[in-house]
């Protein structure tokens, strides 16, 4: 890659982020923050006012583990919300804001453009997702050490081991599964990106709306014995996440296997049609 195309890179980058970086840095930084004073407020309470602990041994590696996983949980459920709104806006935001016509203007195909908002949810959010998840580990690990260390009296506190690092290795496990089950998640971005790109009004409506209208549709029809294949589809599909749920439960995980081959191909062939849609779309229709 040269100079050119990295600034090009880094720029796109750097669009994405400061726009929208509300939803992706700063509302799950904020939840993460009032999760840790809960959580360390509630720890105090009930280990220095009430004086209670549990009756199996509490190891600090579990107590990071297991507040880090409760975070986690919550910011999974954050983003998810976070990214079907930032691709079902972004491509419909440009048009309807005439931004697009000063981002034309650019030395940047729409390509590059529609690549990187796939780019930036299926690797860079992820990242975020890490960077939360070790912060909160480090966060927790010092208010635990001080708080066990605090009642190191009581028989039901193990001190930490030296070697006790799996609640700082949890987090990268969790990146790896989030990042190889966005592969899988293609068809679901380029679909929002698609509704986004051609919508004129209410992609939001358009983005549920249509799929269950299909899917009626198809219902009806097949009370008659014809079909769309619509429903057919999404069974393939259901199936296929159930497949490689484990890639975003927690405390599961995500190992790619031989069967998972027929998924990925079938994730970038739809995604891919979607995506390659949406770039026509750009190239063609910029107007709302």
């Amino acid at each position: 890659m040269n100079n050119i195309k990295r600034n090009q890179f880094v720029a796109q980058l750097k669009r994405e982020i400061l726009e929208y970086k509300l939803g992706m840095i700063y509302v799950p930084l904020i939840l993460s923050g009032l999760f840790v004073i809960f959580c360390t407020g509630f720890a105090y309470y009930w280990m220095f006012v009430r004086k209670e602990f549990p009756e199996t041994e509490l190891r600090l590696n579990g107590f990071i583990m297991e507040f880090m996983y409760a975070n986690c949980a919550i910011m999974l459920l954050v983003y998810t919300f976070v990214l079907i709104n930032y691709l079902l806006n972004s491509l419909y935001d440009d048009r309807k804001s005439k931004q697009i016509l000063f981002w034309r203007s650019m030395p940047v195909s729409e390509t590059v453009n529609v690549l990187m908002k796939v780019f930036v949810v299926a690797i860079v959010v992820p990242t975020f997702l890490l960077c939360i998840n070790q912060m909160v580990s480090v966060i927790f690990a010092i208010f635990g050490s001080i708080f066990f260390f605090s009642v190191n009296d009581s028989p039901t506190v193990v001190s930490p081991a030296i070697t006790d690092v799996n609640a700082f290795l949890i987090p990268l496990e969790i990146y790896r599964d989030n990042l190889l089950g966005m592969l899988f998640m293609l068809p679901l971005i380029g679909y929002f990106l698609f509704v986004s790109a051609i919508s004129k009004r209410f992609p939001m409506a358009i983005a549920f709306g249509v799929p269950m209208l299909l899917v009626l549709i198809d219902f009806l029809l097949g009370r008659i014995n014809l079909t769309i294949g619509v429903i057919s589809l999404l069974h393939i599909y259901k199936d296929m996440l159930v497949d490689i749920k484990s890639a975003f439960v927690l405390k599961e995980v995500f190992e790619l296997q031989n069967d998972f081959i027929k998924h990925l191909l079938f994730s970038f062939g739809i995604g891919g049609l979607f995506i390659a849609a949406s770039i026509w779309l750009r190239n063609h229709r910029y107007e709302i």
